[in-house]
């Protein structure tokens, strides 16, 4: 019984790799000697299949690592290299688990122990759920923080700006009312001169001085 609680480690070769999927596009499923498509191999997998074959051997998974290999350092790059780099695009794109090579697990049986494990996963899960979510809140407080600053900025460079045009109003205010009486002056003094000019135009000296004045080198 000691021994159903220990865990079980599980290694798959992943059956949806961009490889193989480039040899089954190219109309073949070449067996090896080793590798994704070992001809010792008597079943391929892949993510959902291996969760399939959990829940039928009785097991819950605990931990799920897999191993990342670009198509092109596999065994089977030559499919994948002969592909149209707009298809080995598109298929990066589609392919959820493309790169994974391999898949290690380690799982546990279902029963009441097994349960507790998976309780155990479920809780690591929610755990890492809720820390991405206070991350990505942190991040968003951090976000309106900074935009919170940024208004307060702005709206104290308005008020400086606004308190300023308001001076430059003002000062432009007071030249104007210097400039209007100082026209007005200038309008009063030119008529009085002009009064003056035509009163002496038209005095009886003026008048006797003419024959002199034209007389005058």
């Amino acid at each position: 019984m000691r021994a159903l609680l220990r865990a079980h480690l599980i290694s798959l070769p992943n059956a949806s790799h961009l490889s193989v999927v480039a040899s089954l596009m190219a109309g073949r499923f070449p067996y090896q000697t080793k590798g994704l498509l070992d001809k010792t191999h008597l079943r391929f997998f892949g993510r959902e299949d291996i969760e399939t074959l959990l829940t039928d051997c009785g097991m819950v998974w605990q931990r799920w690592e897999t191993v990342q290999l670009d198509p092109s350092e596999a065994e089977l790059n030559h499919f994948w290299n002969n592909l149209e780099s707009f298809d080995q695009e598109f298929l990066r794109i589609k392919c959820e688990d493309g790169l994974v090579y391999q898949h290690v697990l380690r799982a546990y049986p279902t029963h009441v122990k097994g349960k507790s494990i998976e309780l155990q996963k479920d809780t690591e899960d929610e755990a890492r759920i809720f820390q991405e979510r206070a991350q990505a809140l942190h991040a968003l407080i951090t976000s309106l923080e900074e935009l919170k600053q940024a208004h307060a900025l702005a709206e104290k460079k308005w008020s400086e700006e606004k308190a300023q045009l308001n001076q430059n109003i003002e000062q432009l205010a007071v030249a104007l009312n210097h400039s209007q009486a100082t026209l007005a002056w200038t309008e009063d003094q030119l008529k009085n001169h002009q009064n003056s000019l035509h009163e002496v135009l038209n005095s009886a000296s003026w008048k006797l001085t003419k024959p002199l004045r034209a007389l005058k080198p």
